[in-house]
């Protein structure tokens, strides 16, 4: 039998209550991305260890953490000497493909095409696009999957497509193409398809614009700023309503963008759809395994912020779905906690792949596949990073079932109870009676980075010690 076939579904800045399987909200529905769930499983404590965009994905191809991938922050090329899960598949007799946004080709032009020398693994990478979130695709580039120019997107900024030039619509034909294609011949394939919204700017094409209603939309419970807010440095340069020179409440700015947002979400949704639907036409959906899931999430209005670069759960905890090729048995444990440095490392061990490629991550196949309830790891931990060019911007976190610490260049903490403060409302790092969780979670956080000579030792060093 043919071996399954892979389809990655990669989004950009997409929050965990977006996907209406996790059961978050009720006002947008995402019932395509919700069927890959339905037939497999939707992972509830699925995380990046980075933030934001080139960090987290150089982790999710590599297994390792940025300091060992080298694209420590936006904009900076992945270490070229390093191995993706696309290397190690294209060994073992797949046809491998990137279609969409990348972001790990260092600070090229916006739209410009990653050169076949670096496609890191992706033999097909002809339309595999460095960076950028214009909203149209330029009318120079041709109708075949290897007919491109030198930039992808219109160099009109303010330019939305329609259905044929809008990039969630573009990337998804192509997508087809490529999957039509490979689907002919003997070797299975993989394809990663990096779509660029919902990410700023908060805009779409139409009939998606008018879908929601900007006064119908939530503001979340800890929109006005919780307490502890008040009391720290974390946050003063998030306060995104401040540059928005519109005259208008924050509340109202919000809510036309969160209502943009989910209009995003949408159209994505709907072209998973056409993924899914393409796969069952040519017969070979029982025999792909896919996954859909994002680089990070977005505050959206979650303490009163807009963006990611903070150590939140709203920007760290991410949608992670995965549907199982037909023969591959696994009980619905979607419980335990893992991150985005553990993909690659599970991936081929879903697939029967074995390799002496070194990972930082383990693989969690175990875990998905267990014929039986998963007991909880209570000394299980997973590591966060905010990565900047500029330390005094970094942050580093460390969370367990039970507690989330985070740590900022200039000494800052944040400490939360993750059983009882679901909203991250009660910062407990001054609370006497947690010093010693506090004290214990920092030194098992200052160790990891010690041992893997993490770039962030430069300032976690110069902070006092315990």
């Amino acid at each position: 039998m043919k071996k399954a076939n892979v389809i990655i579904i990669f989004t950009d800045q997409q929050s965990l209550w977006t996907v209406s399987a996790y059961g978050m909200q009720n006002f947008l529905l995402t019932p395509n991305i919700d069927k890959i769930a339905e037939e497999g499983l939707a992972c509830e404590h699925f995380y990046t260890n980075a933030n934001p965009c080139t960090p987290s994905r150089g982790t999710f191809l590599t297994g390792l953490y940025p300091s060992s991938h080298g694209a420590f922050y936006n904009n900076k090329r992945i270490d070229q000497t390093k191995k993706t899960f696309a290397h190690i598949l294209q060994e073992n007799g797949y046809k491998t493909g990137y279609i969409g946004k990348y972001h790990l080709d260092g600070n090229s032009q916006i739209g410009s095409i990653v050169p076949q020398s670096r496609g890191m693994g992706f033999e097909e990478n002809s339309l595999m696009v460095n960076k950028g979130h214009r909203k149209k695709i330029s009318s120079k580039f041709g109708k075949k999957i290897n007919d491109t120019s030198k930039r992808i997107y219109s160099s009109i900024k303010s330019n939305i497509g329609d259905l044929e030039s809008y990039p969630t619509d573009w990337f998804t034909s192509k997508s087809l193409e490529f999957i039509e294609m490979e689907s002919k011949k003997d070797n299975p394939f993989c394809l990663m398809i990096g779509f660029p919204d919902p990410h700023p700017p908060y805009k779409t094409r139409r009939p998606y614009d008018k879908k929601f209603n900007p006064e119908d939309m939530p503001i979340p419970k800890s929109f006005g700023d919780s307490k502890y807010l008040k009391q720290r440095k974390f946050f003063d340069d998030n306060k995104w309503w401040k540059s928005s020179g519109e005259g208008l409440k924050k509340e109202d700015i919000f809510q036309r963008y969160k209502s943009n947002y989910c209009a995003m979400v949408k159209c994505i949704d709907d072209n998973v759809g056409r993924i899914i639907k393409k796969l069952k036409e040519i017969k070979i959906y029982e025999n792909t395994l896919i996954v859909f899931t994002t680089d990070h999430g977005d505050f959206m209005g979650e303490h009163g912020l807009i963006g990611k670069s903070e150590v939140l759960e709203s920007a760290f905890r991410i949608p992670f779905l995965i549907k199982f090729p037909n023969g591959m048995k696994f009980y619905k444990n979607n419980k335990f906690l893992w991150s985005n440095v553990d993909f690659a490392p599970t991936l081929l061990e879903l697939l029967k792949i074995k390799t002496t490629n070194k990972f930082e991550g383990k693989s969690y196949a175990r875990e998905l596949l267990l014929d039986e309830e998963f007991v909880i790891d209570k000394e299980k931990y997973v590591f966060l990073e905010v990565c900047t060019s500029n330390n005094e911007n970094n942050k580093v976190g460390l969370i367990n079932n039970d507690f989330w610490y985070a740590l900022s260049f200039e000494g800052s903490e944040l400490l939360f109870d993750r059983v009882n403060d679901e909203f991250q409302e009660v910062n407990l790092s001054s609370d006497p009676s947690f010093l010693e969780t506090k004290n214990k979670f920092k030194k098992i956080l200052l160790d990891n980075h010690k041992n893997y000579s993490s770039i962030q030792n430069e300032w976690l060093n110069k902070l006092e010690p315990l």
